[in-house]
């Protein structure tokens, strides 16, 4: 398969040089043919490629360098990477599967795919070689979306909170959640839980913070929320026993810990660490469905570049025999 591609992404260059390469390209390979190679510019926020084909792909390449370095004052070679033949197609499809994104798995990027193809097919009379390409990227990366059902996105320390929380609770959003102290790491899960619309939060800190949502102005209210999460500075135990209706779920998120670990014994209680290692344990199976992904398109890709060897063939044979 006569394809390369030359690109620049979120992980090795930052916005100002991919908005640089962004415009150039745009201004250089988003509508002027070439007479020598065919091309796709595929550009996003997080990407800016080129997808070319030719009867020298060296040739080619070195030309899309010289094209972009008389537009460019900025050293940026480096920042770029290239791709040739079956190397740029396991690209593109890890690109297609999300496995390639900012945010792991992310479904926008195969729409984006897809229309640029669309686009180019229409308004350009594209070569077999980048047709198959794309056609069958856009394949595999759906096929390996569907297959391993991989979740959008590199689990963070809120997502394994919520997840905890959500499997000790009936319904998490009719919960009424308690956050103690108006730290940092509370604001954030704040942050994080109103983005999923819950909308039961309630704040009690001795600074008045309120951050938009309902203030609890009495600490001994704590035993009438569904959840309470502790996150303040304090250097001692806030609290240190707990009557019989003590919340369902409690997280200490403190150092010095805010609550005495006593109270395990009579409701659940999560501390930082515990939710530390649940998402060790979510990243790690997240890294194992990413690595089977990316095993799966080996193979695929492969697969497909061995029937593409054998059209390509039959074309020959058919032409010869018509000679």
């Amino acid at each position: 398969m006569q394809v390369g591609l030359i690109g620049i992404n979120h992980k090795l260059a930052d916005l100002k040089l991919r908005e640089i390469l962004a415009k150039v390209c745009d201004k250089r390979f988003s509508s002027i043919p070439y007479s020598d190679f065919q091309h796709i510019l595929l550009s996003t926020c997080n990407r800016t490629e080129i997808y070319f084909s030719s009867s020298d792909l060296a040739e080619t390449h070195i030309k899309i360098l010289q094209i972009l370095r008389q537009e460019v004052s900025e050293s940026f070679d480096k920042q770029l990477y290239s791709f040739f033949g079956l190397d740029c197609f396991i690209h593109l499809s890890k690109v297609t599967a999300g496995l390639d994104s900012a945010c792991i798995a992310e479904t926008e990027i195969q729409g984006q795919v897809k229309n640029t193809y669309e686009k180019n097919r229409i308004e350009n009379k594209l070569c077999f070689d980048l047709h198959y390409l794309f056609q069958k990227s856009l394949a595999i990366g759906k096929q390996v979306r569907s297959s391993l059902n991989i979740p959008k996105g590199l689990p963070d320390f809120e997502d394994a909170l919520f997840e905890i929380a959500a499997s000790h609770v009936p319904d998490i959003r009719m919960s009424n959640i308690l956050f103690v102290g108006a730290s940092t790491i509370n604001k954030k899960i704040v942050s994080f839980l109103e983005k999923k619309n819950l909308c039961k939060l309630s704040l009690y800190s001795r600074s008045k913070q309120k951050w938009g949502i309902k203030t609890e102005n009495n600490l001994e209210n704590w035993v009438d929320y569904d959840i309470v999460i502790f996150g303040s500075n304090g250097q001692n135990y806030i609290i240190s026993s707990a009557p019989k209706n003590a919340p369902k779920l409690v997280f200490d998120l403190s150092v010095p810990r805010n609550v005495d670990p006593i109270l395990s014994l009579c409701t659940t209680l999560y501390n930082i660490d515990d939710v530390q290692s649940d998402l060790c344990i979510k990243r790690e199976n997240l890294y194992t469905l990413l690595a089977e992904g990316s095993e799966l398109i080996h193979e695929l890709t492969r697969r497909h570049l061995d029937l593409f060897q054998q059209k390509y063939e039959n074309k020959l044979k058919i032409a010869a025999m018509i000679a």
